[in-house]
């Protein structure tokens, strides 16, 4: 907290160095900066970024977690996802005290419309108590960009994980599919399915209106970019997929090798994903229920599923609870382990064990843990669609990607799909069961042959690239970046 701060004072010190950005400010707006997800890892890869290039750049994190000092950040950035950093001047830590504003739980109705203003009156209280030169928004908060730019004159660099409005939520209203966000409620009404998208329609007016004063715009998808492009009409230059960093590098040197040995082992899949409604997990149980019954028959082996995950809040910990309640209906006690919140040492540990690990998201806007996956020789099982399908989980490496159609497009021979294949894709109950039946059943030797395809694949996600085009991205745009 505390009272308005001047751009100078971030940057105090007789020795701070000279060059690029030095004795300028950034800062990162991240509310919810103690959440475990890929999120984080962005975060905290893109502040190394930044003081690795900008040594003389003092840096700040607008955080709605009270009580946590700037050293206990980076304590936690190193424990949960191995990104350690060290910077000329203390890392200064803003606390906004009015995060609730931007908190979806805050809005049971109009949900959109509430974070939207209440990012707004954020921006106001965050920017009143520290006016940087850049802000970079990591969280998705673009109607902060309206005040940062218009009044208070600051530059913005946005990295947009998912679109806050698309246009596949328009048609999911237009259609009146039942989903997690369009209730039956909605869907059973004409009257409300029709009310409620026009206020998509104007909502997403709005949003672009404020999308388009970020002057860098860097997305971490091919599916995300598409509907950024639609909705915020960047110009070229200032416009970028930037993949998200993957802790390639360290889960690569796991051995691909021994996990699938004896017979008289179970198998072990692995899920790793934030204990949010939109993951899915309950699919997940279900698929593995019923592949857990054929497998011992077609395969000769048992399986065991590893669910990871951390909890936001009261709610995400009643998730927990009622996805342990599914798994004994199902009879999975003694096949399922539930691990929350668990250092990143001990992730390490499991992935080294599995041969498989689940995504079950729709429409998932990029998909770090799938690459965390392949990076550690867990073949992925993921949702057909989004990231993982236009991305991740492709049939092609390296400048085939570029050169060529998607496989799905062309014709080709099983053996070379077999070739190439680096995981699965799947979308109902019944092909995710499949596609563990069909992961359980292959040899060793074509296991470890399509693990290795897929760390290969994974190497394109790594924190070293992330913070190469992270930086390049900026220095295009932003005067006074270039060193």
């Amino acid at each position: 907290g505390g009272a308005p701060v001047e751009r100078r004072a971030m940057a105090k010190g007789p020795t701070a160095p000279r060059g690029a950005l030095a004795g300028r400010s950034i800062a990162f707006l991240h509310p919810y900066t103690l959440d475990g997800g890929g999120g984080e890892r962005v975060l905290w890869c893109a502040v190394r970024a930044v003081a690795e290039e900008w040594p003389g750049c003092a840096v700040a994190i607008y955080t709605g977690d009270e009580g946590v000092s700037g050293e206990e950040l980076q304590r936690r950035a190193a424990q949960q996802f191995g990104v350690r950093f060290r910077l000329h001047t203390p890392l200064r830590v803003v606390h906004l005290r009015r995060r609730r504003l931007v908190a979806p739980s805050t809005y049971p109705r109009f949900t959109l419309l509430g974070q939207a203003v209440g990012s707004v009156l954020l921006a106001f209280e965050a920017l009143s108590k520290l006016k940087p030169d850049i802000v970079i928004d990591t969280a998705g908060y673009a109607f902060f960009y309206l005040v940062a730019k218009w009044l208070y004159g600051v530059r913005v660099v946005a990295y947009v994980h998912y679109p806050t409005i698309s246009t596949d939520m328009l048609q999911v209203v237009r259609e009146r599919k039942t989903q997690f966000n369009n209730s039956a409620a909605i869907t059973s009404s004409t009257v409300r399915s029709m009310a409620k998208l026009m206020y998509y329609y104007i909502f997403a007016w709005w949003y672009c209106l404020a999308g388009r004063c970020a002057d860098v715009v860097m997305v971490n998808s091919s599916w995300t970019a598409r509907h950024i492009r639609s909705l915020w009409r960047p110009s070229a230059r200032r416009f970028r997929i930037v993949y998200p960093p993957c802790d390639t590098k360290q889960l690569q040197e796991l051995s691909l090798e021994g996990r699938a040995l004896h017979a008289r082992d179970p198998l072990h899949f692995i899920s790793v994903a934030q204990f949010r409604p939109e993951k899915n997990h309950a699919l997940q149980l279900r698929a593995f229920a019923r592949a857990s019954k054929a497998v011992p028959n077609n395969a000769g082996k048992r399986l065991h599923l590893h669910i990871v995950g951390s909890c936001r809040n009261q709610d995400d910990e009643e998730r927990v609870t009622q996805l342990r309640r599914l798994a004994s209906d199902l009879g999975l006690e003694k096949t399922i382990t539930f691990h929350v919140s668990i250092p990143y040492e001990t992730l390490c540990g499991l992935l080294s064990r599995c041969v498989g690990g689940l995504h079950t998201m729709r429409d998932e806007h990029f998909g770090i843990v799938l690459v965390e996956y392949m990076a550690s020789g867990v073949i992925p099982i993921a949702h057909r669609s989004g990231g993982p399908l236009e991305d991740i989980v492709v049939t092609r490496t390296g400048q085939e990607q570029d050169e060529h159609p998607p496989l799905q497009n062309r014709v080709v021979s099983e053996q070379e799909k077999e070739q190439k294949q680096v995981g699965y894709l799947a979308e109902t109950e019944e092909e995710y069961a499949s596609c563990i039946e069909a992961l359980a059943g292959l040899p060793e030797a074509d296991r470890v042959a399509m693990a290795t395809r897929a760390r290969e694949r994974a190497a394109q996600f790594s924190e070293a690239e992330f913070a190469r085009q992270f930086i390049s991205a900026i220095q295009v745009q932003v005067p006074g970046c270039a060193n």
